[in-house]
């Protein structure tokens, strides 16, 4: 009950502190563009500006709604886990935490590649945003000079490029998300064998062991989520 009250709060204060800056953030950007001279218009096309006013701002509010709070807990979960880990039992413990520094290396993999490949998709989704906008403003021009099916080719390869670019940036996670949800069963494959021999033998009790294997989850989440912050 305790847990879910606390989550409820956090989750409430986070959105909160979120909608509160994009608020403000919208306000100042839109501001600041207004009060700019025609020749940053000239250089800076319309569908740039609107991915800044949203794509962009989206993804702070990401961060700020979901990323700070998910980081301090998934750090606070680890350092906890660990701690009552090597209290119950310390040889598995490091068993336990023998595959962590492989599921850390694929998920900062996954981090790099998969941050290049956002910022690809982010970009080319500027460019379809131009393409539309330009077209729409200047439908009247398209329509004199008959030039739909031209328009529509180009608006038809601008968005077969983000259909491509999306597409491998989700082949980037089917690269490396098998590998590192096989590292973490492993790891529980291999605390259920262990420590089931040592239930067998008369060392742990079986409960220990069930409590055990609930805290290890609580460290294989935290890093699996590496990836998912990092982006």
């Amino acid at each position: 009950l305790l847990r879910g009250i606390m989550t409820y709060v956090r989750f409430y204060m986070f959105e909160l502190l979120a909608e509160n800056s994009l608020l403000g953030l919208r306000k100042d950007l839109f501001s600041h563009i207004q009060s700019m001279p025609f020749s940053f218009f000239d250089a800076n096309n319309t569908g740039e500006l609107m991915s800044r006013m949203t794509g962009d701002i989206d993804s702070i509010r990401a961060v700020l709604a979901l990323g700070i709070g998910l980081f301090f807990e998934n750090v606070i979960y680890f350092v906890t886990a660990s701690i009552i880990l090597f209290a119950i039992n310390w040889k598995l413990a490091l068993i336990s935490l023998a595959a962590m520094p492989f599921i850390a290396y694929y998920a900062i993999r996954l981090e790099k590649e998969e941050g290049e490949a956002y910022e690809k998709v982010s970009d080319q989704a500027a460019v379809l945003n131009t393409t539309a906008e330009e077209n729409i403003a200047g439908v009247r021009v398209v329509k004199a000079f008959a030039r739909e099916p031209y328009e529509k080719k180009k608006f038809w390869k601008e968005n077969h490029r983000n259909y491509i670019l999306g597409m491998n940036e989700v082949g980037i996670w089917a690269k490396y998300i098998p590998t590192i949800e096989t590292l973490g069963n492993v790891g529980t494959v291999a605390i259920l064998t262990f420590g089931g021999n040592m239930v067998i033998n008369g060392g742990m009790s079986i409960g220990t062991l069930v409590s055990f294997n609930w805290y290890v989850w609580m460290l294989i989440w935290p890093v699996r989520s590496l990836g998912w912050l990092g982006n």
